[in-house]
């Protein structure tokens, strides 16, 4: 719920499929799925944006989405499966997607664009999201874990490998100013 009074969350139709809603000044909206047979709502910002998952067309793989003003956007690097994993006030979403050859890769997107947050198809994980979009996570390569920022910034912006040169690092939070 945010501080509108605007909840999010799932409900069964008629005919006994999952689907992710919106309740606000009263009026309950079925946000639908993104082809699938079920979705649920996870996060509202204070504009009224919701973030979550949906089955694909055929149940084929689930996908992150945003909804805002009417319309549901498949949040997707091309593989069959992702996740949202928060949504701020700026309506920027972040989780991790599979891309078309199945490797595991946190993004970002705004505005309709979903950014690919890793270096030389290594495998990345999100871990935390700022009010300005910043995201910070980890680059997996099999043989080290490096931590890393994102900071948004007109097209795909800039990703920042926190390290001294060792084999792994941890990174665990981030505020507001970066």
């Amino acid at each position: 719920m945010n501080a509108s009074g605007q909840v999010v969350g799932y409900s069964y139709t008629a005919n006994n499929a999952q689907h992710a809603f919106l309740y606000s000044g009263g009026t309950m909206t079925d946000l639908g799925t993104l082809g699938g047979t079920y979705s649920y709502a996870q996060y509202i910002n204070a504009a009224g944006h919701v973030a979550g998952q949906s089955s694909t067309t055929g149940n084929a793989g689930y996908h992150g989405f945003l909804y805002k003003n009417g319309t549901m956007t498949d949040l997707t690097l091309g593989g069959n499966y992702s996740y949202v994993s928060g949504l701020n006030d700026a309506g920027h979403v972040f989780g991790q997607a599979q891309d078309a050859n199945g490797v595991y890769h946190a993004f970002h997107s705004n505005g309709g664009t979903t950014h690919n947050l890793s270096v030389n198809q290594y495998e990345s994980y999100p871990q935390k999201m700022n009010a300005a979009g910043q995201v910070i996570g980890y680059l997996y390569t099999g043989t080290s874990s490096q931590p890393f920022m994102y900071t948004p910034s007109g097209g795909a912006g800039t990703l920042t490998v926190l390290s001294f040169g060792g084999t792994y690092g941890y990174v665990n939070d981030l505020n507001d100013a970066g």
